[in-house]
């Protein structure tokens, strides 16, 4: 749902350095949480919780970073009287 509301508001190189940026820090938190921390998914709701929570704070900050580089530019739609026709 986030998804839609960052990509409709980037340019095309924005989008993909979006996913390119979204997907090296779900990577990055899973190597952190299930490798170094050593959470698991079935060992109660920690590592769940954490996941869930480091996988919407990479949505935001990769969609922020995108945002503030490649945002796309608001089109103006200017009527021209004299071309109506």
């Amino acid at each position: 749902m986030l998804d839609r509301l960052f990509l409709n508001k980037l340019t095309k190189k924005g989008k993909i350095a979006y996913w390119i940026i979204q997907l090296g820090l779900d990577v990055i938190l899973g190597i952190v949480l299930f490798g170094v921390l050593d959470y698991t998914l079935d060992r109660g709701n920690d590592g769940r919780t954490f996941f869930i929570v480091g996988a919407v704070a990479s949505l935001l900050i990769s969609g922020l970073i995108c945002l503030s580089i490649w945002k796309a530019p608001k089109e103006i739609a200017v009527v021209d009287e004299d071309k109506k026709g």
